[in-house]
């Protein structure tokens, strides 16, 4: 899919949120967001900062992937990509997830970043998931076996 086809898409999208939300969160949330790509059925959505790319994943990504289903007439995944992750690899990190194992270790706060994780590594392809939980397994490892 070209990246006007993917635009588009989101763009149809745009309009079913718009209609689905109130005005004040649809302007909060979705203003300013443009489709970057469409590979192996994600479509990559550019977000002006961290913290509406996280608003974004845990409150809106269900009901955008029902307009985006709605619109295109197939599942598509939404992966929110940081406006300020400046390389393919750092766009592939956040797509997979990465950020979390790094919350988790900076907070200490297993059980909501436990939930979180599991709903995301949920979404991703099986190759992606075997990966992460290869890497959550390994991190988890290294934390609990810290002394104190």
């Amino acid at each position: 899919m070209s990246e006007m086809e993917a635009r588009m898409m989101w763009n149809k999208a745009l309009v079913y949120m718009r209609e689905e939300l109130s005005h004040p969160a649809f302007k909060q949330w979705f203003e300013g967001t443009q489709a970057l790509k469409m590979e192996e059925g994600r479509l990559f959505v550019l977000v002006q900062d961290r913290l509406r790319r996280d608003w974004l994943e845990s409150r809106y990504a269900e009901q955008v992937e029902q307009a985006l289903l709605a619109v295109a007439g197939r599942m598509v995944q939404v992966v929110f990509v940081d406006a300020k992750a400046k390389t393919d690899a750092e766009m592939m990190k956040l797509a997979v997830g990465e950020h979390i194992i790094s919350q988790m270790k900076e907070e200490d706060c297993m059980d909501d970043y436990a939930t979180e994780a599991y709903f995301l590594i949920k979404r991703q392809p099986p190759p992606i998931q075997k990966q992460l939980l290869a890497k959550i397994e390994n991190e988890l490892k290294e934390l609990f076996s810290r002394p104190g």
